[in-house]
């Protein structure tokens, strides 16, 4: 079977059409998460309840720790944990900045675009 150049050549211009328009897709829906997690995460929420909305959003390897300080920075001023969880589309560009006590959250805010 034959193919003609005019059929080629739209092929071969389909397919990096299509990939750039998945991967501007999968952007736009990794923040879409990132920005409803963070909404998620109230002030007052427990760390493990945290950890569970942080899961159910496919993100739980960022998620903070109430016992250790994987995943998370202290401050030494105000004794708060902070632990950026990243819509790994955006190589860190776009973040939710969670600040924890180590028991309940104190803050959460969406950094980036």
């Amino acid at each position: 079977m034959k193919v003609g150049g005019k059929a080629l050549a739209l092929t071969l211009l389909a397919i990096p059409v299509a990939l750039i328009v998945a991967y501007f897709a999968y952007t736009e829906w990794d923040m879409y998460r990132v920005k409803a997690m963070c909404s998620e995460l109230r002030p007052g929420t427990s760390i493990s309840d945290a950890r569970k909305i942080i899961a159910r959003r496919g993100l739980e390897k960022f998620a903070p720790d109430s016992s250790s300080d994987f995943n998370s920075v202290l401050d030494r001023e105000s004794g708060a944990w902070y632990a950026p969880i990243p819509a790994l589309s955006t190589m860190g560009d776009m973040v939710c900045g969670l600040t924890h006590d180590g028991k309940v959250v104190l803050k959460a805010e969406v950094f980036g675009p």
